[in-house]
């Protein structure tokens, strides 16, 4: 199973309510505002490809959130800044 990560804009200006991301906390919840100003909220969703992705992701919006949705994007989060690419030989290890 894979982690994936949901964006998801909402048709609101005002902050949510605290009960919502209480119900969202087992997805790890990130709130801020998109380019536009809106509400968005960030998930991350498990599941076995990317459309379970997706379909997860639009139940989760109609079970804990009574808002328009104007857009919602699942990918693959980001990779982390820690990773070792002189382990998978796509770095020099011994510059010189």
């Amino acid at each position: 199973m894979e982690h994936y990560r949901a964006r998801i804009e909402l048709n609101s200006r005002e902050d949510p309510a605290p009960d919502i991301l209480y119900a969202l906390e087992g997805y790890s919840p990130k709130v801020g505002r998109s380019h536009r100003g809106l509400l968005e909220l960030t998930l991350t969703v498990p599941a076995d490809g990317l459309r379970q992705a997706l379909n997860t992701s639009v139940a989760i919006v109609d079970w804990a959130i009574d808002l328009d949705v104007l857009a919602l994007e699942v990918g693959f989060p980001p990779v982390p800044n820690t990773v070792n690419l002189a382990g998978w030989g796509l770095l020099d290890a011994n510059p010189a």
